[in-house]
């Protein structure tokens, strides 16, 4: 036991001893290296940036109904990246008005601003309501697969539904 203890303590006693670290050159590259590493960082960055700001698109997540939901910014729209289902218009029409904090179905115009986009925004299907009304029993939708826009009876006609919201 005695041995023991002096063993430790000569042990304290050299690792408490004057240790060599690195020279003063070592210091200045490392310190070299990593400001390289920064500003390339930082002008990924700049990069970017300036890449969101010249398309005007911004993904991000929100929480809608306590679920994370993936959004793109497109102009001043915010869209959903999937779609709430496959309704009548006027179930389209409500599963929107649940989501709540101004999630809406799409105007017939913002809805061929999604097929314009369709690739950046991704998950679609083919058909797809608008919120924009023919007459008191029709309203425009719009086909995915080629831009064709069409109206058709609220009640019977069944399309996809994407909310949308301006912000």
């Amino acid at each position: 036991m005695k041995y023991l203890f002096v063993f430790l303590l000569l042990g304290l006693m050299v690792s408490c001893g004057p240790k060599e670290g690195p020279n003063r050159e070592e210091i200045k590259e490392e310190e070299r290296i990593r400001m390289e590493v920064k500003e390339e960082l930082e002008e990924e960055k700049r990069i970017e940036a300036k890449r969101a700001d010249d398309t005007g698109d911004e993904k991000s997540i929100v929480v809608v109904n306590g679920k994370n939901v993936s959004t793109i910014k497109i102009g001043n729209l915010e869209i959903m990246t999937e779609d709430l289902g496959f309704n009548d218009w006027y179930g389209a029409v409500k599963a929107c008005a649940d989501l709540g904090d101004g999630w809406r179905l799409p105007t017939k115009d913002e809805l061929n601003i999604l097929y314009e986009n369709k690739d950046k925004i991704g998950g679609f299907a083919n058909y797809y309501w608008s919120s924009t009304e023919s007459d008191s029993n029709t309203a425009w939708f719009q086909d995915f697969d080629d831009g064709y826009q069409g109206y058709g009876d609220k009640a019977s006609l069944t399309s996809y539904v994407r909310a949308v919201r301006a912000f």
